[in-house]
């Protein structure tokens, strides 16, 4: 079922829905400020609507707006302490959600609230904007795949993406707000995910909807994003016995990519010794660059060079994908058989992020 949005003209200043833009900002002084300025650009389509940033070591040189509160924090939150903290006492608000690296189009604030405003969705998500920029490539690579990932509009489950996002006060107060029990940012967003739809909320996801993702991303940053993501949704996942399938990342076509470039990988190795095997390699190759042909298009479109590149981080990151599966379910199991106590080894802390018994916080 998809959703037909309300029409936004651009002189519209009437929605009467009451709305309160939270902003999360550690650090964030390099893109704070331009990320406010499109979210006060957002707020002329709102009769009711105020924008407060949790903020902590973040300069804001913005003039005096009387939709803006500034919360200046003494010590650091991570991300679910610091959304929970911009949403409290939000009363009946719909609740918006921008990371402080994210650039929203003002225009479509009112689109992405559209579903929850009509009583559609309890909550939606967007999609990052795929601006390209020059000399870029690690950047470039996480916007177009983002994309393409989330480029169908509909119903999602068991997920929450909150670099751009809404949802109504009274979802979020009835599932608890975010988890704060995960250290800085990552994975609180799919958590309280998996809890909104096991308590029947709605979830939309509103492909058309984007944000400019500020953020640069380089080889290691890339990877390390990727693999701990991955167990903390493996880790879930098992823990609350739901199923992959629904997840965006977790496609038919994904999970033959990971499979594929898995037994690239194999077949590589056991030819070393067995040089036969690699006849079986352009069979292979032929099935992976098919699992993952949309994506390939996207960036064909951006010339060989970079179609080359992204095609080689395809296979790199799909075959860390696999290895953050093996972690989730090490964690999740040694968590299991042996608790939290046993978790001493620094490695296995850092993947896990202390995701021990949720508790979660009132909104």
């Amino acid at each position: 079922m998809q959703i037909t949005y309300m029409s936004i003209p651009e002189t519209l200043t009437c929605i009467t829905a009451p709305v309160r833009i939270v902003i999360p900002a550690f650090k964030a002084s390099d893109s704070i400020n331009a990320c406010l300025k499109n979210a006060l650009m957002a707020c002329k389509y709102f009769t009711d609507i105020e924008v407060v940033v949790v903020a902590y070591e973040t300069k804001i040189n913005l003039a005096f707006n009387r939709r803006l509160r500034i919360l200046e924090l003494p010590k650091p939150l991570n991300a679910g302490e610091a959304r929970n903290l911009g949403a409290f006492n939000c009363n009946n608000r719909i609740l918006v959600f921008i990371d402080a690296d994210v650039l929203i189009d003002p225009y479509s604030l009112p689109l992405l609230l559209s579903p929850i405003i009509s009583g559609e969705a309890h909550a939606t998500v967007g999609n990052y904007a795929t601006d390209l920029l020059d000399n870029k490539f690690f950047q470039n690579y996480k916007k177009l795949y983002i994309n393409q990932a989330y480029a169908a509009d509909g119903f999602i489950t068991n997920e929450f993406w909150t670099a751009y996002a809404a949802i109504s006060s009274k979802a979020f107060i009835k599932v608890g707000g975010f988890s704060e029990q995960f250290r800085f940012k990552g994975g609180e967003d799919t958590e309280i995910g998996v809890r909104l739809s096991a308590m029947q909320f709605k979830i939309y996801a509103v492909a058309g909807v984007f944000g400019k993702h500020l953020k640069e991303f380089t080889f290691s940053s890339l990877i390390k994003n990727d693999f701990i993501k991955g167990s903390r949704t493996i880790f879930l996942a098992l823990q609350r016995k739901m199923p992959l399938k629904e997840n965006r990342h977790a496609k038919k076509s994904d999970q033959l990519a990971v499979a594929a470039a898995c037994l690239l990988v194999m077949f590589l190795l056991s030819g070393i010794l067995l040089h036969w095997v690699w006849l079986f390699l352009p069979l292979i190759f032929s099935i992976y660059i098919a699992s993952r042909f949309s994506f390939m298009i996207k960036c064909a479109k951006q010339g060989v060079w970079f179609a080359l590149r992204a095609l080689t981080m395809a296979w790199l990151l799909d075959i860390v994908r696999a290895l953050s599966i093996i972690n989730g379910i090490l964690i999740f199991y040694r968590l299991t058989w042996f608790g939290s106590e046993s978790m001493s080894a620094p490695v296995i802390q850092m993947q896990l992020n202390d995701e021990s018994t949720f508790q979660h916080s009132r909104a």
